[in-house]
């Protein structure tokens, strides 16, 4: 899950909690500032999935708002590399078009 701020953890508890507990092994990706531009966290969050492929068969990945934005980036750069990123579902939540 892509958190947008620091401050939406509270807000998302409940929901990180609701997956946590149907099974799923959980990863918050949260940016280092806001200031530091999409392209940048974009960036930042390929290089998080490449980790993430490396230890998982499959991944479901959710982004709000600037996540939703930033996720859809990091796809596209992994794609363009020809990287398998296992990304099987990508939901981006209230992100700009």
């Amino acid at each position: 899950m892509l958190d947008k701020f620091a401050e939406n953890t509270r807000m998302h508890e409940s929901h990180y909690r609701s997956v946590y507990n149907k099974g799923y092994d959980l990863v918050v990706f949260r940016y280092a500032s806001q200031d530091d531009g999409i392209r940048h966290n974009a960036r930042a969050l390929a290089s998080a999935l490449k980790t993430l492929a490396a230890q998982s068969s499959e991944i479901r990945l959710v982004g709000h708002s600037m996540g939703g934005v930033a996720g859809r980036l990091a796809l596209a750069y992994l794609e363009k590399e020809g990287f398998n990123h296992k990304v099987k579902n990508f939901v981006a939540v209230d992100a700009p078009g």
